[in-house]
């Protein structure tokens, strides 16, 4: 059974330590010290976990704006993708913003992302433009909460 919990401000190391080795699990080789400078230094930081006995899943937002929430970065341990924690945490983090106030979300993902851009359109969420960063081109979307 998967338990769903939210974390703010200020995030203790062990925690930072278990999003950081999912993160490796997830993306491979992940810069904690960005990780780590996101988590203290940006404002309205809420991490929505869900967990199967250990953190399986992760969504990471901040603000943009009084009204704009950016939804930074996610991943799902790859045992326990495509059960529909993803959705789940997506959910989760969107109830969360628009609880504090938010009123928009926006997010970015490289093009190649195909489950994810489809959760994104899934929830709502439009491609409002392109960029190309890194040799990589991301797809920019936005929508409301």
């Amino acid at each position: 059974m998967v338990e769903y919990c939210a974390v703010t401000q200020p995030c203790d190391e062990s925690f930072v330590a278990d999003l950081h080795q999912l993160c490796q699990q997830v993306f491979g080789d992940w810069d904690r010290d960005d990780l780590v400078w996101r988590l203290a230094h940006m404002p309205d930081v809420s991490v929505q976990v869900a967990r199967v006995q250990r953190m399986v899943g992760f969504k990471v937002g901040y603000a943009l704006a009084p009204t704009r929430y950016y939804s930074w970065l996610g991943g799902i341990h790859p045992e326990h993708r495509r059960q529909g924690i993803a959705l789940g945490l997506m959910g989760r983090q969107h109830h969360w913003a628009r609880s504090q106030g938010y009123k928009s979300v926006e997010t970015t993902l490289v093009h190649t992302n195909a489950p994810m851009l489809q959760l994104n359109l899934r929830a709502g969420l439009e491609i409002v433009g392109t960029y190309l960063w890194n040799e990589r081109t991301r797809v920019i979307m936005a929508g409301d909460l």
